[in-house]
């Protein structure tokens, strides 16, 4: 594990404890030190999406992936673990490699997944594991 992985899990715990309890909201000073790993417009666009509950934990027994609505209707499956998301924002870092982002989080849907986690703020629907194959590879289509 890196050691900006290992600031950043501090600091999910730190934004936790600084937070007083809230599910949807981060406290001013836990938002000055997420400054220190990611760019501001990333993060008020990650709270944006937790503030709209635009995340739901779809979740089998064995397994669980994120959908996150995007913010022009698009809908991401997500994968956590991975710390992956087939967003173009994420695409786009990975190509260009502008941003040093060690921890791999690339885009406003990961770390919005990340933090509603520590927050406790994400809804979960479990299905069965004949469901959870269908719902992952089901998307919601944009209008053209």
């Amino acid at each position: 594990m890196s050691e900006v992985w290992t600031v950043f899990t501090a600091l999910k715990t730190e934004v936790k404890a600084r937070n007083g309890g809230s599910h949807h909201t981060v406290s001013d000073s836990a938002k000055l030190m997420l400054k220190a790993l990611f760019p501001e417009t990333t993060i008020d666009n990650a709270l944006k999406l937790l503030e709209h509950q635009s995340i739901l934990r779809i979740q089998s027994p064995s397994d669980y992936f994120f959908k996150v609505e995007g913010s022009h209707g698009e809908e991401y499956h997500v994968l956590r673990e991975l710390n992956f998301c087939p967003c173009p924002a994420y695409r786009q870092v990975l190509v260009r490699n502008h941003q040093l982002m060690v921890l791999s989080i690339q885009c406003k849907h990961l770390l919005a997944i990340h933090l509603g986690d520590t927050l406790d703020s994400i809804k979960t629907l479990r299905v069965l594991p004949e469901d959870y194959a269908t719902l992952y590879f089901a998307s919601k289509r944009t209008a053209s």
